[in-house]
C-alpha cells in the first residue's frame, strides 16, 4: 500500500464523481464508476475522432497483436470490445502512479472514460454524503499483478499515428 492523495470530485455535469486524469499527453475527466467492472477509455479521448476506415485499420492491427481483450456491454445494452493497455506515470489530479491498466475502446456509440472496480477495489477512500470521494491509499502491489497480453501506451500511440 502506498499513500496517495487525490479526489473524485462530485459534479452534476457527469452525474457522479470524476477525477482529472493524465495519460501520456492527454488530460481528461474519468468517471469514478463502481458499476463498471473494468476501466475503459475510448480511443477518441486520446486522439479525437478518427474515420471509420482508420478505426477498422486500428482494430485489425490490435487484433493481430493477440492482446488481452474483453467484450463489454454498456448500460444501454450496446456491445463493444476493449484491448488491454498498460500505461506508465499516470496522474490523478497531481498524484502520479507508476502503472495504470485500462481497456482501450476503438468502436463504441459513446465516448467513455470510466474508472472501474479493477482500479477502485485497490483504493482506500472515504466519502461524506453529497461530498467528494477522497482516495488516501492505493494497493499498488495487488494492482500491478502480472497481467499478460497488454499493449504499452507508447505502442498504442505508434499504431494510431501510423494510421495517417
Amino acid at each position: 500500500m502506498i499513500d496517495v492523495s487525490f479526489a473524485a470530485k462530485k459534479t452534476p455535469l457527469f452525474s457522479g464523481h470524476v477525477i482529472r486524469t493524465k495519460v501520456g499527453n492527454s488530460s481528461f475527466m474519468m468517471k469514478f464508476d463502481t458499476g463498471a467492472k473494468d476501466t475503459v477509455i475510448s480511443s477518441d479521448v486520446f486522439h479525437g475522432a478518427i474515420s471509420d476506415e482508420s478505426r477498422d485499420k486500428l482494430i485489425r492491427a490490435l487484433d493481430a497483436k493477440k492482446l488481452n481483450t474483453k467484450e463489454f456491454v454498456s448500460a444501454s445494452g450496446d456491445g463493444f470490445k476493449g484491448y488491454l493497455v498498460k500505461a506508465k506515470e499516470v496522474s490523478f489530479d497531481k498524484c502520479k502512479l507508476p502503472v495504470f491498466y485500462y481497456y482501450i475502446v476503438v468502436k463504441n456509440k459513446r465516448v467513455i472514460a470510466l474508472l472501474g472496480e479493477d482500479f477502485i477495489d485497490n483504493c482506500k477512500y472515504s466519502h461524506e454524503p453529497s461530498g467528494d470521494i477522497c482516495i488516501t491509499q492505493f494497493n499498488d502491489e495487488a494492482y500491478d499483478v502480472s497481467i499478460s497480453g497488454s499493449l504499452s501506451e507508447d505502442d498504442l500511440v505508434s499504431l494510431i499515428e501510423g494510421l495517417a
